[in-house]
């Protein structure tokens, strides 16, 4: 494939079909042909690739990378948002310190709290039972004002906090 050349890569993916493409290309190939078919908003071609990515070089990093990126298309293709939490979960349950680790939770955070609110923001990020304490010390109308609305300054403000 044409590297760095988005056009050239998919005009070669149109010239010998994608099925062909996606079984002998090589991962650099399966990674340069998600990205370019991304830029140029061919989301199920991209969807794909990152799926043979995975299936064909299970394990490795570009494969790990591939779950991340996958999150990003089920992100903005689905309306509730658990496919791109699955992904994002599945990203970092296998490179907790790869380099979209700190994308991928923040990501996961956002969908969660998109999907479900912010107070399952809350949920996920602390124990079940400090998250159940703060929920019972605190005056309702005061958490709902600070933490609610934002899960990430309540949390900062009372990380280390004795509950």
């Amino acid at each position: 494939m044409a590297a760095g050349n988005l056009d050239g890569i998919l005009d070669d993916v149109e010239k010998h079909g994608l099925p062909r493409c996606l079984t002998a290309a090589s991962s650099e190939d399966l990674a340069a042909l998600s990205d370019a078919a991304r830029y140029r908003k061919k989301h199920e071609i991209s969807r794909r690739a990152l799926l043979a990515q995975r299936e064909r070089f299970a394990g490795s990093e570009r494969a790990q990378d591939a779950a991340f990126h996958l999150g990003r298309l089920a992100e903005f293709g689905q309306s509730d948002g658990a496919a791109a939490i699955a992904w994002y979960e599945r990203y970092l349950s296998e490179a907790p310190s790869g380099s979209y680790a700190s994308e991928a939770l923040g990501r996961k955070m956002t969908a969660i709290a998109h999907k479900d609110g912010n107070l399952a923001v809350v949920a996920v990020m602390v124990s079940p039972e400090i998250c159940e304490r703060i929920c019972s010390t605190y005056d309702p109308a005061w958490f709902e004002a600070v933490a609610l609305r934002n899960p990430y300054v309540f949390l900062d403000h009372w990380e280390g906090a004795a509950f």
